[in-house]
């Protein structure tokens, strides 16, 4: 279950739009909004606590192997909370959404950077290694096999 993308961004709203635009189910965490718009500019109002911030929005997705088709839009959803856990994103809003208009499963996060009351903002340096790791220990946690596990069960 490899990260795909990883960016950040100076639109929390375009950014809600965009994902939930596809999404099969959407989940929201520290927020009150009904519908991506509500969502998004109540993201927006949390990032204006910290008017330095030029770029709140953070947005990764979770892709996971042809071979995981059946995985359900639950366990994604419960996939991505992990690992917002993990990436100590727990006291921030997050807009989760799944979606399979590819040929693969996946689920796109989009994250405040701005935590609740503004005073933190969530820092993606070397984002890249330590997003891997988190879906690592969630593949663990799971019995899930990597598409990297496979290939080397493969050659050994």
């Amino acid at each position: 279950m490899p990260v795909s993308s990883s960016q950040t961004g100076e639109s929390l709203r375009g950014a809600v739009k965009y994902v939930s635009s596809k999404a099969e189910t959407a989940e929201r965490r520290n927020l009150f909004g009904r519908d991506a718009g509500e969502v998004g500019r109540e993201m927006e109002l949390t990032a204006e606590q910290r008017p330095r911030t030029e770029k709140p929005a953070y947005h990764t997705s979770i892709s996971y192997a042809e071979e995981h088709d059946q995985i359900t839009d639950e366990e994604m959803i419960s996939d991505a909370e992990a690992f917002l856990e993990k990436r100590g994103l727990g006291n921030h809003q997050a807009y989760i959404a799944t979606h399979r208009d590819e040929d693969h499963p996946h689920a796109h996060i989009v994250v405040n950077r701005v935590s609740l009351g503004g005073e933190e903002l969530w820092r993606d340096s070397f984002d890249y290694d330590k997003n891997m790791s988190a879906l690592r220990e969630i593949e663990q946690e799971r019995g899930r096999i990597s598409p990297r596990d496979v290939v080397s069960e493969e050659e050994g």
